[in-house]
């Protein structure tokens, strides 16, 4: 079974907004017992990122900066422990911004990436619900 997810968010907070986009890939398969997790980081700013119609932001680019990439395999660690099957689960895609963007908000779109894996078709109430309680709290 494959499972692909992506999730870009900005989160105003005041004078500045968190941003983040992060897509996931998984190929699981029941027969595996291990899953192993791919977090590849990049070294320098990627191409610039074109984000979602609406979002002012300072220079977005493509890439996962190495100091968010700890945090992002914490937030799928800690969202996968023990509830997914054995196989891959890769970062597939990701954006930052040089402010707005930090750990924090990419370990929280790491975790809402592998809860929605998890959980499957929603309604659209329950998508914001869910959303809310991991990116905004």
């Amino acid at each position: 079974m494959v499972t692909t997810i992506g999730i870009e968010a900005m989160i105003p907070r005041g004078a500045y907004s968190e941003y983040g986009l992060l897509g996931l890939s998984g190929t699981y398969e029941s027969a595996q017992s291990v899953l192993r997790l791919e977090v590849p980081w990049t070294q320098a700013d990627g191409a610039p990122w074109s984000p979602a119609p609406g979002y002012a932001l300072a220079s977005p680019r493509v890439g996962l900066p190495q100091e968010f990439a700890h945090a992002v395999l914490e937030g799928i660690d800690a969202a996968s422990r023990d509830r997914l099957a054995g196989g891959v689960l890769s970062v597939r895609a990701a954006a930052h911004c040089p402010v707005g963007s930090n750990p924090n908000i990419m370990g929280r779109l790491a975790r809402a990436c592998v809860g929605l894996m998890l959980r499957g078709d929603m309604r659209d109430d329950e998508l914001r619900a869910f959303l809310e309680t991991v990116l905004l709290r």
